[in-house]
């Protein structure tokens, strides 16, 4: 074999070898882009659910302790679960959040008032369930704050000061806009309500305002909630609690001296973490400091 052969088969094999480099190096570049691809795909897939079980977490957690204050209003755990029930459904139909609609009903049923029962107002014939007629007063005011509304209602229904929702309606004495005298029983003055939301042609105004930006807004919020209970209710929520449980018992277990020993340990570690970060930052303010002065000592360098 000749020089000028030996050459070409040289020419030859680089060129393969420079094919073969190329091609591993193009499928690298691509691999490494399709893995940093699943890697975010895979961490947005685990923060949606993260996300997930911190709602299901808060919506039980809500929940758990609402119903333990129904069941004591109600004296009966089925009627309140009931009530819950019925309360979610009003809630996706209602301009109003669940919690505020949580407030209403306690309200109400702390005055032994049903919230679900239907009346029919004596005015306009119009039927339909107390709560819808508290809703259609609350709607008239939708930015005042629901513990204005909740302490103003308290105080009507359960006793008749009315001071608080005169202020909130500003339309005048109560007994004025009634024509009357106001209610001397719970009944009569629930009716008072039913009365001022007739004669003031509010009836209706939450269905209305349910249809608004905001309306829809809230009921797509209340659908969630509605979702998240579920989810909870379905045995997800008890296995959080029980995790949760298991660690705190493992901590509130431990006597006084052991939670000390346990903060002290902790402090050691994070200390050794700490004390190169702080001598690093010592000798950048120093060094700082050296080009401050030497600004100020040569103006030219400035």
């Amino acid at each position: 074999m000749n020089t000028l052969e030996r050459l070409t088969k040289t020419a030859e094999g680089a060129s393969r070898s420079m094919s073969q480099i190329a091609s591993l190096s193009a499928l690298s570049v691509v691999s490494n882009q399709v893995g940093n691809s699943l890697l975010k795909a895979g961490g947005s897939i685990l923060g949606v659910f993260t996300n997930l079980l911190g709602k299901v977490k808060d919506t039980g957690s809500e929940f758990e302790s609402f119903r333990m204050t129904l069941k004591a209003l109600y004296g009966d755990e089925e009627k309140a679960e009931n009530a819950i029930s019925k309360l979610l459904d009003f809630s996706i139909k209602s301009p109003f959040e669940v919690d505020e609609v949580k407030d209403m009903l306690i309200v109400l049923q702390s005055q032994s008032v049903d919230a679900f029962n239907e009346i029919t107002g004596g005015i306009t014939g119009a039927r339909q369930e107390t709560l819808s007629w508290i809703a259609d007063l609350m709607a008239f005011k939708p930015d005042e704050a629901t513990t204005r509304w909740k302490r103003a209602l308290t105080n009507y229904i359960g006793s008749g000061e009315d001071r608080m929702l005169r202020n909130i309606l500003d339309m005048g004495d109560i007994d004025q806009i009634l024509g009357h005298d106001i209610g001397a029983t719970v009944d009569e003055r629930l009716n008072d309500i039913i009365e001022i939301v007739e004669k003031k042609n509010l009836q209706g105004l939450a269905n209305n305002l349910s249809k608004t930006w905001q309306g829809v807004a809230s009921n797509m919020s209340d659908a969630f909630t509605k979702i998240y209970k579920s989810v909870a209710d379905n045995g997800v929520f008890d296995k959080l609690k029980s995790s949760f449980m298991s660690v705190s018992g493992a901590i509130l277990t431990l006597d006084n001296d052991e939670l000390e020993a346990l903060g002290k340990t902790i402090a050691d570690a994070l200390n050794t973490i700490v004390e190169p970060i702080t001598k690093v930052a010592e000798k950048a303010n120093k060094f700082l400091q050296f080009i401050v002065n030497l600004c100020q000592n040569n103006p030219k360098l400035a």
